[in-house]
């Protein structure tokens, strides 16, 4: 599991977990010669399609990457924004209010910005107005929060819309497409477990599995 962890991501190794009933079915059937019924065959193959599923190139798909302010991270976010645009996804970045002013040991949001936009080629959204047809306009496939501190979690748990990322949240989910949840914080145990309780029993939102740093 370690060694999967480190060559294949938490991502990739999550979802090759789902093999391992498939396995069992397999393996049962031909050590203790079990018999495989409908509903263990139907099983198997709902999950193989499920796993074709979730390896579905992203060319031609519309992504937005909404950047909040957990600034450590950015190096790391960079890098899957590279390997998005590698995928041939049409990327979009919405900056929130704190990435757009904050300097930090990190960078600054001018440059980070900028290097947004060069691996785009498209200009970042930075204000509520300009997030805001992602919804009547159905803009996107998919909008990743990446990352996603654990006060953009609390605003968006409890309904509130005040910054470009919450507004482009909101819209998006308006039209029942995927958000999906790249969670930095540093109180997920604590304060904000009531938070990621509450997202992730919502429907179309879905979390990138949990890691300690």
């Amino acid at each position: 599991w370690g060694v999967a962890l480190k060559r294949l991501g938490a991502v990739k190794t999550s979802i090759y977990i789902y093999l391992v009933p498939v396995i069992t079915v397999i393996a049962s059937a031909l050590i203790l010669h079990e018999q495989i019924t409908v509903m263990s065959a139907l099983g198997v193959l709902l999950t193989l399609v499920g796993l074709c599923v979730s390896e579905m190139k992203l060319k031609g798909k519309k992504v937005g990457v909404a950047l909040t302010g957990s600034f450590c991270t950015y190096e790391k976010v960079f890098v899957q924004l590279r390997k998005l645009k590698e995928e041939g996804a049409e990327i979009v970045t919405i900056f929130s209010n704190a990435s757009q002013t904050i300097d930090s040991r990190f960078g600054s949001p001018e440059d980070f910005m900028k290097e947004a936009e060069e691996i785009t080629g498209s200009r970042p959204l930075l204000t509520i107005s300009q997030a805001e047809p992602i919804g009547p306009k159905s803009l996107l496939d998919l909008l990743i929060i990446l990352p996603c501190t654990g006060n953009t979690a609390a605003k968006l748990a409890n309904g509130i819309t005040d910054s470009p990322v919450l507004m482009a949240a909101k819209a998006h989910l308006r039209n029942e497409k995927p958000l999906l949840i790249s969670i930095s914080t540093n109180d997920a145990l604590g304060m904000n477990m009531k938070n990621i309780g509450i997202l992730l029993n919502v429907k179309h939102i879905f979390f990138v599995p949990f890691g300690q740093d």
